[in-house]
């Protein structure tokens, strides 16, 4: 899904600081509350598996522009939680807002289920030249349009969906 949230590529922004490995939340979150939006997320997705985090992702990616600008990065995963939370029938909207005391905006409606994601064939190797589909693809896909064609090579292992940092590695 190319949109709005997908500035991966573009210049100008700065650097991103990023801590690896912090066996304390606090480097992570920002503000006390944060780690509470992410803690809503894994209920979603593992307590009660209603939802997986491609699809918390997805919802983020439907977010309005303004909502999206307007909003920190924790608050858009509260929205997109609540928002599935809706879609899969555990809340009602109605139920969500009494609760709220006001109407709470949740992302837009879907229009696409994006792709499975292709599987039966073995993992890339560090160093295995790679290249990326050059595909389009409505819903979340983790192929952001800066880098669809391109080729490289493997940099780290890829456990499912998070590449684990080793300290043998040589970076």
């Amino acid at each position: 899904m190319d949109g709005f949230h997908d500035l991966g590529g573009f210049q100008g922004f700065g650097k991103v600081p990023h801590t690896i490995n912090s066996l304390s939340y606090t480097p992570v979150f920002k503000q006390d509350w944060e780690h509470l939006a992410y803690s809503l997320m894994f209920i979603g997705v593992d307590h009660l598996k209603k939802f997986s985090v491609d699809e918390v992702r997805h919802a983020v990616e439907r977010l309005d522009v303004r909502q999206h600008v307007g909003t920190q990065y924790y608050e858009r995963y509260v929205i997109a939680t609540a928002t599935l939370l809706v879609e899969t029938g555990v809340i009602t909207q109605a139920e969500l807002d009494q609760a709220l005391g006001s109407p709470f905006k949740l992302a837009n409606p879907a229009h696409a289920k994006g792709r499975s994601a292709i599987t039966g064939r073995p993992p890339f190797e560090v160093g295995e030249r790679v290249v990326v589909r050059d595909e389009y693809v409505a819903g979340h896909v983790r192929m952001p349009a800066y880098v669809r064609g391109k080729d490289g090579r493997g940099a780290a292992p890829h456990f499912g969906e998070v590449a684990v940092p080793r300290r043998d590695w040589p970076w």
